[in-house]
């Protein structure tokens, strides 16, 4: 992941694009703005992009115990009617060898997982999951 997409702050705005072609590596500064969620959509496993949403689903129903986590289907729609400004994102990152495989796939999931809809309490949980390096609370480490 991390040949992929870095783990440094950005002062830029989420979704700008000066410093994947200011940087000599191209890649996004971290996952948590759009250029670097989209690289890390990217490399999600799945034979199709249903089968990957939805093993990211099964992770957040883990992590959180709620199974109602799902998509909502119009807030996808919107976001891959208005998501212009995340192709371009996308597209300049399969430019330079960041994004691997086919970027509409990429986007799609993308899209997607921006679309979920979850409770205060799930992202309380998902944020302990990311504090505590990837240990779910009330599982005892492998």
């Amino acid at each position: 992941v991390f040949a992929k997409v870095g783990m440094e702050p950005s002062g830029d705005p989420f979704n700008s694009i000066i410093k994947l072609e200011t940087m000599n590596s191209h890649k996004p500064l971290n996952p948590m703005i759009n250029a670097g969620a989209i690289a890390v959509a990217s490399l999600i496993d799945g034979s199709d992009v249903k089968e990957r949403f939805q093993r990211v689903c099964r992770l957040l129903h883990r992590i959180t115990g709620n199974e109602q986590i799902a998509l909502d289907e119009n807030v996808y729609a919107s976001e891959k009617r208005t998501g212009d400004r995340n192709r371009s994102l996308a597209y300049f990152m399969k430019s330079t060898g960041v994004l691997e495989g086919d970027v509409e796939d990429a986007l799609d999931l993308y899209f997607r997982l921006c679309s979920i809809t979850v409770h205060c309490s799930d992202l309380a949980k998902i944020g302990l999951f990311l504090a505590e390096w990837g240990r779910i609370a009330g599982e005892s480490s492998p």
